[in-house]
C-alpha cells in the first residue's frame, strides 16, 4: 500500500517535504501499469492477491487540491485506482491545514509568535520553540486539540504576507466540497477520513476523537452521497483504544503508516503504507516498493 501526499509541477519540496512533481507520478503510473497489479482500496483489502504481478493500491493523505488537478488526470490516463483520504477542514470553514501553514510562515518568516500565554522564537534550524520549555510549537500542535491550534493559525495569518500564500496555494490549499464531490465522481477514485481536524489521535480524549472521527464521516457522507467506512490516520498515529472505537464506529478499513504496537500485524482491519520519497529515483522507488521497504 503506497502513501503519497501532493503532486506539483515541478517536485519543489521546499515547503513539503512530501510532494513529488507530475512527470515523477507519471513514471510511477507507468511502471505500475506494466509490472505491478494496481487495485482500488476495496479490492486490496477483499480480493485475493495477483499470482504473479505485485498487488499494490494507491493512496493520498491530506486532500490537496492538487491531487484533484494534477493526480486525478493521470490516474484516468493511466486507469489506476487510487483512494484520497481528506478532513473536514474546509468544512470548519478554512482552506488550509494547521501544519502546512505553520510550515509556511516558519520558511518565510522570523517573527516571534505570542498566543495562548506562550512565546515562541526561531531557533538556528527554523523551527519555533517556546522559550521557557524549548519545545517546538509544531510538537505542541501534535500534543494538543484544535482549540490550541486554532489559536496558532489566528496568530500564524497575521505573521505571513498574503502573498507568500497566494504563490504557494499549490503547496497547501484543499479542495472544496464541490471539488471533493467531482473527485469522487471519477470511478478512479475513493475517499476516506482523515480526521475531521488533523488532530493526532493518540493525544486527544477518546470521546474527542470519536466525535471528530464521526464528524467527519458525516461531512464527507453528505458531501460524496457514498458511505465512509475507510480511515487514515493523522501523522499514522493511533492507540489500542482507538482502533477498537474506530471499528465500533464501522471504519472497517484503517491505514496506518508504521504499525504502532507488537500485535498490530494481527488484526485484519489495519494496513502498513510505505511512503513515498521524493529525494530518490524513479529506479531507487520502484526497488524500495518491491522490497516493501527503504531499509
Amino acid at each position: 500500500m503506497l502513501l503519497y501526499h501532493g503532486i506539483d509541477n515541478v517536485g519543489d519540496s521546499r515547503l513539503n517535504t512530501r510532494f513529488i512533481s507530475k512527470d515523477t507520478f507519471e513514471q510511477h503510473l507507468a511502471y505500475f501499469k506494466e509490472h505491478f497489479h494496481t487495485v482500488s482500496l476495496d479490492e486490496y483489502y477483499d480480493a485475493p492477491a495477483h499470482p504473479e504481478k505485485l498487488t499494490i493500491t494507491i493512496t493520498f493523505d491530506d486532500g490537496y487540491r492538487n491531487n484533484l488537478t494534477h493526480a486525478l488526470p493521470l490516474l484516468e490516463k493511466y486507469e489506476c485506482p487510487a483512494s484520497f483520504f481528506i478532513t473536514g477542514i474546509r468544512d470548519a470553514g478554512y482552506d488550509i491545514l494547521w501544519a502546512d501553514l505553520l510550515d509556511l510562515v516558519s520558511h518565510h518568516s522570523s517573527e516571534e509568535l505570542a498566543f495562548s500565554g506562550l512565546i515562541f522564537v526561531k531557533d538556528k534550524k527554523g523551527h519555533f520553540v517556546d522559550l521557557s520549555s524549548r519545545k517546538t510549537l509544531k510538537q505542541f500542535c501534535k500534543d494538543s486539540g484544535w482549540r490550541f491550534k486554532l489559536n496558532m493559525m489566528h496568530s500564524l495569518f497575521a505573521a505571513i504576507d498574503p502573498a507568500i500564500l497566494e504563490q504557494t496555494r499549490d503547496y497547501w490549499v484543499q479542495m472544496t466540497t464541490s471539488e471533493i464531490r467531482e473527485l469522487s465522481a471519477s470511478p478512479w477514485a475513493t475517499i476516506g477520513s482523515h480526521g475531521y481536524y488533523h488532530n493526532n489521535l493518540d493525544a486527544i480524549d477518546l470521546s474527542s476523537a470519536k466525535e471528530e472521527l464521526e464528524h467527519s464521516r458525516q461531512f464527507l457522507e453528505a458531501t460524496t452521497g457514498t458511505p465512509i467506512s475507510a480511515l487514515a490516520f493523522p501523522c499514522g498515529l493511533y492507540t489500542r483504544d482507538v482502533l477498537k472505537m474506530c471499528n465500533q464506529l464501522g471504519y472497517n478499513k484503517l491505514l496506518a503508516v508504521d504499525y504502532l504496537f507488537d500485535d498490530d500485524d494481527l488484526n485484519l482491519y489495519l494496513v502498513e503504507r510505505i511512503g513515498i520519497n521524493p529525494y530518490i529515483s524513479v529506479t531507487e522507488q520502484m526497488a524500495a516498493i518491491l522490497r516493501g521497504t527503504y531499509y
